[in-house]
């Protein structure tokens, strides 16, 4: 006796699993296509030998979900003219890649005679701090 399942039952089975990989990848994006499997699902519970239109829903739904919901869920924003604004964000930034600069040339000793020279292009270098 072979154990058969309707189309219904493995597109739901599959979107609970693709939604379940969500939390596995980042990106909020797989989310979708377990809501398209769902739509399928629906698809396949009303017409449950036409493939295609199994087929053919999961791609609309999974595409229009993905359109409209993922701009809820990642809101667009506007970027500030405000030149202070670009300011501080293009420190924050430096700060987040090549540590604090306090100002152009800036040093921290380290120990053994070796200093970090920091710059705000981006440059920074590791030399032995020479004996005066």
């Amino acid at each position: 006796m072979g154990l058969t399942f309707s189309p219904w039952l493995i597109w739901f089975l599959v979107g609970i699993a693709v939604m379940l990989a969500e939390l596995a990848v980042p990106g909020f994006v797989i989310f979708f296509f377990g809501l398209g499997c769902w739509g399928a699902a629906v698809a396949a519970l009303l017409a449950p030998d036409s493939y295609s239109i199994q087929v053919f829903a999961f791609l609309i739904v999974s595409v229009a979900s993905l359109l409209t919901l993922r701009k809820v869920h990642h809101p667009v924003r506007e970027p500030r003219q405000d030149n202070q604004h670009d300011h501080h964000a293009q420190q924050r930034r430096r700060h987040h890649r090549h540590g604090h600069v306090h100002g152009e040339g800036s040093q921290i000793e380290i120990e053994d005679g070796f200093t970090f020279t920091c710059s705000r292009n981006g440059r920074s270098g590791l030399a032995r701090a020479s004996s005066t």
